[in-house]
């Protein structure tokens, strides 16, 4: 037998109770008041301090005494600290003062520092269809108000490309206009610049030293082919500028994005390449592990010491610590030490993705590794079994975290993660190697990153190959309950594992596993909700189109008016194909990109009736395009003026707005959203109003001009802040239905919104936490069902 299967294993669980205490305490802290938290933080800490006193005075008095209060101690203890540190945070963050000031979204001129370097965003601007530049910024002072000039708050800027060139550790001023976040994100708010920034300082030393010497990694591997040479500043330093769309889209297919952003993986291997070089030259143990971790200092200092990065060096030094000493559960408690110690210096990890992955990746590594490598030793060579069993450990671990960001599973994560794995600790060491070489001699540089695109380039080859297979990604259910489902998996497969490695008989060992793996697919089809959501006497729908509109009123068998098809064609043609829509009239409110970026989903394969079109051609490009494909399909259009009114099978439409004549050039006047169509529906005797994305402006003109009755308010511009208050007040909904995308980049739905309809005393479902949402009405009553729960 190997010395694998024989290995013993054991782990520490004493402060894991106090670790996810602290993580929960976290996520409600950082979204809670300062004098709440503060309230809960003195509590916990007083009520801690009493059973610690307790447990003093009543030690050996009850036999579970000394093992029960001691634990409860240190969770209330620690929690008061976690709860303490997000309420001075917030404070920190966002004083009162300047929220105030943010919230009145005026245009203000501010100085801000330059945190990470400029982004593309993932989505285009949805006006125009144009990128646009992400970029994270410190806000510092809002001029002319002296009591704010020594900020430091959070902000991310999303801009135009003159935004691309600006660089870490500039100060730059603009003029710019707010949009407030809901609190316990990365960001306070969201700022709109008016126009290109003005830089006043440039970057000190450091930050012109970092960037330096990333850019020269960037030139050297000028000279690999094309996927390599995005990928590799990718592997190294996070770097994904350029990185292919469609590599970038296959790697999420197959569950490989992790290796393009820093995380505990990088630099556990850059570290665990110098542990090795230690041990070749004879350091001991204590030392070897001083060394690696001054690697993962000196690695840190590279890319940029932002608390993403930061996180991913304290978790892979866990790692390494349960790993490379070879003792994995003393490192769990190190893992859970490093997470109060985290969550205690940025509580803002608690509700952040990457951070929970990274802890579970740890779990699994930890808790699992090695019970899956002693399996899988029993029929396989030592180095081979360890190496299925890390990437297997981690991916289960991670998948039901994973569900939540992308509903299906990536039925080749591990064969690709063990395929590659190999060629990502070489292509991680030479990359960074490839760096202070392309500074001392750029020559070498080019001859580092060539030998290093080679594993750059089997990477990308293994993403591509397993991503064109068929069921590269299966389907699974979204939300929590397929979280809750994952989970319970991930359980029964990691207690099959641990009851197999406990039995000695081969032919048992391979009945038990194969037990559970057709448990797991009888299982799952069970749990599969398919369109069982979707109710048979359906009226309308909200497709869960992302950060975009798009509304389906059922006219017949087969026949729906469908209005303003979001942003990308798949998730309106999923809808309507799940809806049963064969035949279409279409009502497109206004030319955005999130309202008519998707009409060749929405038109693709079924007979389109007719379309009803803006006025107003505002962008022009996107509204030239939209004609062009309805010309092209050859599909009747018409221009809406004025008051209009059609019928599709059981449904009535009536058009209330954009207004004709003379006012329709005073309303285009302030944009696409203020003369977006607005419909009023009839269907099945209740009333539903689609009012686009009017502006506050335009709402008061519809109420004053109109004595409207609607049941059921599609909320104007997905949720944003600018609303007519007396517009909901008169209209008293009795649902309120917001389509938006999930963790958009705008903050809608707004909070202030959310209360016009509290106050209308109207429900409110929205897209981003349900998907998409059928209505269906009886004479007396109004039956909502999600897509998932909410």
């Amino acid at each position: 037998m190997s010395d694998l299967a024989k290995a013993s294993w054991r782990a520490d669980l004493r402060l894991a109770p106090s670790a996810v205490a602290c993580w929960a305490a976290a996520a409600w802290a950082v979204g809670a008041g300062f004098p709440a938290a503060v309230l809960v933080a003195a509590s916990c800490a007083a009520a801690g301090l009493l059973l610690l006193c307790g447990s003093l005075l009543r030690r050996g008095a009850l036999p579970w005494w000394g093992r029960t209060v001691p634990a409860v101690c240190v969770v209330l203890l620690t929690g008061s600290l976690v709860i303490a540190s997000s309420a001075v945070h917030n404070r920190i963050r966002a004083p009162p003062d300047l929220t105030k000031q943010l919230a009145l979204q005026r245009s203000y001129a501010v100085q801000m520092e330059v945190a990470r370097p400029p982004e593309t965003a993932p989505t285009p601007d949805r006006f125009s269809g144009r990128d646009r530049t992400v970029v994270t910024v410190r806000l510092t002072a809002i001029d002319g108000r002296p009591a704010m000039s020594d900020l430091r708050t959070p902000v991310t800027v999303l801009a135009g490309s003159s935004w691309k060139s600006v660089r870490s550790g500039q100060t730059l001023r603009a003029r710019v206009k707010f949009s407030v976040l809901d609190p316990g994100g990365a960001a306070v708010a969201l700022a709109f610049p008016d126009g290109p920034p003005v830089v006043i300082t440039e970057p000190d030393g450091y930050h012109r030293t970092t960037e330096r010497l990333r850019s020269g990694l960037r030139s050297s591997a000028t000279v690999l082919p094309a996927d390599a040479r995005g990928l590799l500043p990718g592997l190294v330093v996070g770097d994904t500028a350029g990185l292919d769309a469609g590599l970038e889209e296959a790697m999420k297919r197959t569950g490989m994005t992790h290796l393009t952003a820093v995380s505990g993986s990088n630099l556990a291997i850059f570290s665990g390449a110098v542990l090795l070089v230690g041990a070749a030259v004879g350091l001991r143990r204590g030392r070897r592990m001083l060394l690696a971790a001054g690697s993962v200092v000196g690695f840190v200092a590279l890319v940029a010491p932002d608390p993403t990065v930061l996180r991913a060096s304290v978790m892979a030094m866990v790692c390494l610590l349960g790993l490379g000493t070879g003792r994995s559960g003393r490192g769990l408690p190190a893992l859970c030490l490093a997470m109060l110690l985290l969550l205690t210096a940025d509580p803002y990890f608690s509700r952040n993705y990457g951070f929970a992955l990274s802890v579970l990746a740890c779990v699994g590594l930890l808790l699992c590794a090695k019970p899956f490598a002693r399996l899988l030793a029993r029929w396989l060579p030592d180095w081979l079994a360890f190496a299925l069993a890390v990437p297997t450990a981690a991916q289960l671990f991670c998948s039901p975290v994973i569900i939540l960001l992308q509903p299906a599973v990536s039925s080749y994560a591990v064969p690709a993660n063990v395929l590659a794995a190999p060629a990502v600790a070489s292509t991680t060491i030479l990359g960074v190697l490839t760096i202070p070489a392309a500074q001392l001699w750029p020559p070498a540089g080019e001859f580092l990153a060539w030998w290093a695109g080679i594993g750059a380039q089997w990477i990308a080859s293994v993403a591509r190959f397993f991503s064109g297979l068929p069921f590269a990604q299966i389907p699974w259910p979204s939300g929590i309950g397929g979280l809750i489902l994952l989970a319970g998996l991930t359980a029964l497969s990691v207690g099959l594992v641990i009851v197999a490695t406990r039995l000695k008989h081969p032919r048992i060992v391979a009945f038990v596993v194969l037990a559970g793996l057709l448990g797991a697919a009888i299982t799952v089809p069970l749990w599969r909700p398919g369109n069982r959501w979707l109710p048979s006497d359906w009226d309308v729908v909200a497709c869960d189109v992302g950060q975009g509109s798009g509304t389906v009123i059922r006219g017949g068998a087969g026949s729906a008016i469908v209005i303003d098809v979001g942003l990308e064609p798949e998730p309106v043609d999923r809808c309507l194909t799940t809806l049963g829509v064969e035949r279409v009239f279409l009502i497109l409110s206004h030319f955005d990109l999130d309202h008519v970026g998707g009409l060749e989903g929405a038109i693709a394969g079924r007979k389109v009736d007719g379309a009803l079109l803006n006025p107003v051609r505002d962008p022009p490009a996107t509204a030239g395009r939209v004609r062009r494909l309805l010309v092209d399909q050859k599909v009747p259009i018409t221009v809406a003026s004025g008051v209009m009114s059609g019928k599709v099978g059981n449904a009535s439409y009536q058009v209330l707005w954009p207004p004709a004549g003379n006012d329709l050039p005073q309303v285009a006047a302030n944009g696409s959203n203020a003369a977006s169509i607005v419909v009023l529906l009839t269907v099945a005797g209740h009333t539903v109003l689609i009012p686009g994305d009017i502006e506050p402006e335009s709402q008061a003109t519809l109420r004053r001009r109109y004595d409207l009755d609607a049941e059921v308010l599609f909320v104007p511009h997905h949720g944003s802040k600018n609303q007519d208050a007396r517009f909901f007040a008169e209209l008293r909904p009795r649902l309120g239905v917001v389509s938006v995308g999930a963790g958009n980049d705008y903050g809608h739905p707004a909070p202030a919104t959310l209360q016009l309809l509290s106050r209308a005393r109207a429900s409110t479902v929205r897209t981003d936490l349900c998907g998409s949402i059928a209505l269906s009405f009886d004479p007396a009553d109004i039956q909502v069902a999600t897509e998932r729960s909410c």
